[in-house]
Order: C-alpha cells, then sequence, then structure tokens
C-alpha cells in the first residue's frame, strides 16, 4: 500500500513514485474486474446511477454498464444538461443500441431552472439512433429508486452524475432506505466552496443530503488539474476492441463534440466518479466530516487517471 503521511487531522496526501501508484492500480482493477469472470455466482457491486446526459456522462456511463464486475440496477435522470425527460430519452437510446433490456430507467421531477449554456450541445450529442420508445420504457425516478432499494437490502452505490434532486426526494419520502445505500459518490467540481452545476442547479437537495449523514464522497475535478479529453485521448480509446470505447470514440469525433475535443476544451468530469470508484488511491481526500469526503485529483496523477479510465473500458464486454 502506498505511504500515508497525515498533513492534519482532516487530510492526507499519498506520496508514492507514479510507477509504483500505476502498477498497484493496474493491479486492483484487474482483481476488481476480472474475478468476474470466475462465475456466475460472484458478487458484483450494485449501483443505481443518475445522470443528466451530458457528454461526459455518456462517457461514465459506458465506463459502467459493460463491466463485467459491475451491476447497475437503475438509471435515473435529473435536471442539468438536459431536462429530466430529455435525459431519460438520450439514457433509454444508449441502452437500446447496445441491446440491454434489463436496466430500467426512471424520469426525474423537472426543477425549471434556466438552461445551461451547453444544453444546446448535449441535445445533438447521438445517444442511440433514435428508434427506442422511451414512453414504454421509463418511469418516475423516485419510485423506481424506492422499489430498488427495497428489493436490495443494503450494499448499493449511488452514483450521482448530475443534481441529488432524486436521492433527496426518495429519503424525504422514505428516509428509512437511507440505511440500504452503502455509499454515495457524487461528482461536483468544487466542495470549499461549495459551487459548481450539479450543486448550483438544486442547492436544497444537495445540502439536505450533505447534512443527512451518509457516507458521501464527493469527486472534483475542478481547479487548474482538469484533465482534458483531447484527440490523443479519444484516438487511443478508438483503439479499444469494444462497443463501449467505440461509441465515445464516435461521438467525441464527430458532430458538435469534434470541435471542443480538437481544442482540448472538454475535460474529465463524471468520468472522474468512475475512476475514483475503482481506483480512490489516485485522489487525494480530505475528512469534511465523519461521514464526508472531498476527493480531487493532482498533477502527480493526472496521466495515471487517464490510463486507470482506460483500463476499466478495456475490460468491458
Amino acid at each position: 500500500m502506498p505511504d500515508v503521511n497525515f498533513t492534519n487531522k482532516n487530510k492526507f496526501r499519498i506520496d508514492k513514485s507514479n510507477y509504483m501508484r500505476t502498477i498497484f492500480t493496474t493491479i486492483f482493477i484487474m482483481f476488481f474486474c476480472l474475478t468476474a469472470g470466475a462465475g456466475s455466482g460472484e458478487a458484483r457491486l450494485h449501483v443505481i446511477i443518475d445522470t443528466d446526459a451530458a457528454a461526459d456522462d455518456l462517457r461514465a456511463i459506458c465506463m459502467l454498464i459493460g463491466n463485467p464486475r459491475i451491476e447497475t440496477l437503475a438509471i435515473t435522470t435529473s435536471e442539468g444538461a438536459l431536462t429530466p425527460a430529455g435525459a431519460a430519452v438520450k439514457t433509454t437510446e444508449l441502452l437500446h443500441h447496445f441491446n440491454i433490456k434489463d436496466i430500467p430507467v426512471g424520469v426525474g421531477r423537472p426543477l425549471c431552472i434556466t438552461p445551461p449554456a451547453w444544453r444546446q450541445q448535449s441535445e445533438q450529442i447521438p445517444w442511440g439512433d433514435g428508434t427506442a420508445n422511451t414512453a414504454e420504457t421509463t418511469q418516475p425516478a423516485s419510485g423506481l429508486i424506492i422499489q430498488t432499494l427495497e428489493e436490495h437490502n443494503s450494499g448499493v452505490t449511488f452514483l450521482c452524475f448530475g443534481t441529488l434532486t432524486n436521492l433527496n426526494d426518495v429519503l424525504t419520502a422514505k428516509p428509512g432506505l437511507k440505511q440500504r445505500i452503502e455509499r454515495i459518490i457524487w461528482y461536483n467540481s468544487s466542495y470549499s466552496p461549495l459551487k459548481g452545476a450539479n450543486y448550483d442547479a438544486d442547492t436544497i437537495s444537495a445540502n439536505k443530503i450533505l447534512a443527512g449523514g451518509m457516507q458521501i464522497d464527493i469527486v472534483s475535478g475542478g481547479g487548474r488539474q482538469e484533465i482534458a479529453i483531447n484527440e490523443q485521448y479519444i484516438g487511443t480509446i478508438a483503439s479499444l476492441n469494444n462497443r463501449y470505447a467505440e461509441k465515445i470514440a464516435q461521438t467525441h469525433s464527430s458532430g458538435v463534440l469534434k470541435p471542443v475535443t480538437e481544442s482540448s476544451h472538454m475535460k474529465m468530469w463524471d468520468d472522474l466518479a468512475v475512476v475514483y470508484l475503482f481506483a480512490p488511491e489516485l485522489f487525494v481526500s480530505e475528512n469534511i466530516n465523519a461521514a464526508t469526503t472531498i476527493n480531487s485529483i493532482t498533477a502527480n496523477t493526472s496521466t495515471q487517471i487517464k490510463e486507470t479510465a482506460i483500463r476499466i473500458l478495456t475490460l468491458n464486454k
């Protein structure tokens, strides 16, 4: 294990060479993922995904739904890059594209906020071919989350790539269900100060969840250490031999995403939460309180994080 030096009672940093960190991460991911192939009885990590269907959500979801060590129990949509209804259409089209029929989709509560500047771009990203029948495959998000949690006694990880609206709605209606959520992994660009698109769109829900005493790992890619999604990175993904990598490569090398990829304007955001799920040792963690951590990237781990994202995609089936 890497050496851990505590800089104060709430904060630590990991000191180890990049080489050793890469070796450790590779072994961890191989163990985490490949053991799922040992037999159908192997336990898998149960996750619920909440998305607002931006480009980084597309990358993150493709990293998860084909992974043999992950069982995606449900995908719900929230207000953000798209409306919840619009995000549900994109999500359903993606599942239809991959012929995945066993992941239900739930539509979240609209917030009627001012659309973000990237909504028009997000609307034009082709998640599928437009033939999916979303009317028959979606249901209210809160009801779907309640049903999913009631069917699983414990151990569910809630991966949130948007606002915390749906989770707050569920726990307001049925607070006892918090015992069935092992932890929340939430991408938000900043904690101190607490701001960012995923927080700002619904501060009330976020503040209630953060004050609720649940285990919350906030993943942050903000600041000067942001990792660019560029042509080289997409080219590496394009060379992988699986359909999930192909989907990412196709959407980012054509249409509305091509110029932002060529200019390196787009960064790793929600996809960082997936890397954190598999390799938390690549992030510097700070304890905010007994239940909440903020997990940030550094210049020393940026290369390893990109390499890890590629490895995760490589293992998809």
